[in-house]
């Protein structure tokens, strides 16, 4: 096992500094390579949609190839994000049930758009499928494939548009600085001038060294030869059987001697002669040029295969397209007046509300202040120790500070902070909701509290009350009788008076009575409450078992 590095990943601080982007800058060669979108609209169906994936393919490296395109999406869209990303040119499949599919290739931001009518196509898979050895490999598409456009001359400014616009859309090839290893793929596009037809082509390039045995190719291109049926190494090139059958259907015209030596894809020797051999990759598409429009899918049509007009019909069509862009204009600019003039009027509304606020703030001050006025006349002792604070001028009667100083510190605060005059949303102030006070224990229990005594306190109201008892008794016996028969008077009041007190004992104990037959009479409600709740539960669940099957 070999040792683990950790990926440091990026930190917010970090993310932040643009100085960290700079290692990760891309390099100028690349920024100037044309770049693409491959996109399909409106509703194609699957033949149209794995067609446009094909041709994501032969457009890598310098193309979205993940590109997830929606409906609510649109060209505009597109447009506006081309420019950071250096994306130069848009090809766009349509298909329609009256006209059949259509591709349309547009230079980015600003046009032109070439609308070309597809006759036939075949998928990349289908033609793969066709050959023996189909020769597949994911490195070929780490490099832009070689253009070679045959055939594009005759008259016509349609046609050289054509070319230019073909050619632009892969990088162009600096020969001192090129290195054959990354030229892998080839692009070749053939226009037909009698039937006005374009046919698309992609190949894969590869290149065998010519007069060698298929053991010594093997050699050259870093491959070990099967040795068990030979009984010496100098077979591999003496055998004529060991020769290539397909080194016989060779064209001289292919043979080339290349400077540099390479082993991948067929392997070339440096200095020697080689044959470039092509093997289709696909899809094939023939279509045929209809439209040329100077904007992006707008604009003056410069060229139109079915419809031709005469020189008054297109200057009548260019003064219609001027006078629309004047309207538009003017639009705009009458627009912008409106939306400046309201501005103003909304600037204008927030002055005098503040102004307003300004005023309601220092009437309430001066009423405050009138209020607050001390009156004349003996202070108290508490008045009295205070010490009176000095006031400066205007700031009379105003409580915790200057009210209006305050609203100023607030108005510079939300200048600065927002970079805008406040609205009056900014000074209308809620009025504070009270909180409910929770309800005391004797609301709750409908018991008034019982003040609490300690003993002592108990005992002394009790020797009171019989000191009371005793002098009231004392007031009705008779003074001139003697000692003896003023205790038994006395005793005899007494328990006459202890009777009454039973009786008064009997009452209360009769009400507490009563109280305890309402208390059980409101527990019995509850009760009764409970019980039908259960019976309500038991009935619901025996319900559930019914219908489960249980009985």
């Amino acid at each position: 096992m070999g040792k683990r590095y950790k990926i440091k990943r990026k930190g917010f601080a970090q993310k932040q500094n643009p100085e960290s982007y700079a290692k990760f800058e891309e390099p100028e060669e690349l920024v100037r390579a044309p770049h693409s979108f491959v996109i399909h609209r409106g509703e194609v169906g699957p033949y149209i949609q794995e067609l446009t994936t094909d041709f994501r393919k032969v457009m890598e490296p310098f193309t979205a190839s993940s590109l997830h395109v929606r409906k609510s999406n649109r060209v505009k869209d597109f447009a506006s994000v081309a420019a950071p990303l250096h994306v130069t040119h848009l090809c766009m499949f349509t298909n329609s049930k009256e006209k059949g599919p259509n591709l349309r290739i547009a230079h980015l931001p600003q046009g032109p758009t070439l609308t070309f009518k597809i006759n036939k196509y075949t998928f990349a898979r289908n033609v793969l499928s066709s050959l023996t050895k189909p020769n597949i490999c994911e490195k070929m598409y780490a490099h832009s494939p070689l253009i070679v456009l045959n055939n594009f001359v005759g008259e016509g400014l349609h046609i050289k548009l054509m070319a230019t616009m073909f050619q632009n859309m892969f990088p162009a090839l600096n020969i001192s600085k090129v290195n054959l290893k990354e030229i892998q793929r080839c692009v070749l596009i053939n226009y037909d001038p009698n039937t006005e037809t374009i046919e698309f082509r992609h190949y894969a390039i590869k290149v065998v060294p010519v007069g060698l045995a298929k053991g010594v190719k093997k050699l050259v291109q870093n491959k070990i030869p099967n040795l068990a049926k030979m009984e010496d190494i100098s077979e591999l090139i003496t055998k004529p059987s060991q020769l290539s059958e397909s080194e016989f259907e060779d064209d001289p015209n292919s043979h080339v001697s290349l400077p540099e030596h390479s082993s991948f894809r067929g392997g070339n020797v440096g200095n020697k002669t080689s044959s470039i051999r092509l093997s289709e990759l696909g899809p094939r598409i023939t279509f045929q040029l209809v439209k040329v429009e100077a904007g992006l899918l707008t604009g003056e049509v410069l060229y139109h295969r079915f419809v031709s007009k005469s020189e008054e019909e297109k200057e009548r069509i260019r003064q219609q397209l001027q006078l629309k862009k004047e309207l538009k204009a003017r639009r705009r600019a009458e627009q912008e007046a409106h939306v400046l003039k309201k501005k103003a009027l909304k600037e204008l509304m927030d002055k005098k509300s503040l102004e307003g606020v300004k005023n309601k703030f220092k009437s309430q001050s001066t009423e405050e202040g009138e209020e607050s006025k001390p009156t004349e006349g003996p202070q108290s002792e508490e008045e009295s120790d205070y010490e009176e604070v000095p006031q400066e001028e205007g700031t009379k009667g105003k409580r915790n500070g200057d009210d209006e100083e305050d609203v100023e510190d607030a108005i510079e605060w939300f200048r600065k902070e927002v970079g805008e005059e406040p609205g009056e949303e900014f000074f209308i102030t809620a009025p504070k909701r009270k909180r409910p006070e929770p309800p005391t224990t004797e609301e709750k229990t409908g018991k008034s509290k019982k003040s609490k005594k300690s003993k002592q306190h108990k005992l002394e109201d009790d020797y009171d009350e019989e000191k009371k008892g005793e002098d009231d008794e004392s007031k009705h016996i008779p003074a001139h009788l003697p000692q003896w028969r003023k205790k038994k008077i006395a005793k005899q009041m007494k328990d006459q008076g202890d009777g009454k007190d039973k009786k008064s004992g009997e009452k209360s104990q009769d009400s507490k009575k009563k109280k305890k037959k309402e208390l059980s009479l409101s527990q019995k409600i509850h009760k009764k409450n409970l019980l039908k709740k259960k019976e309500k539960k038991k009935k619901l669940l025996k319900s559930k078992l019914r219908k489960k099957g249980f009985h």
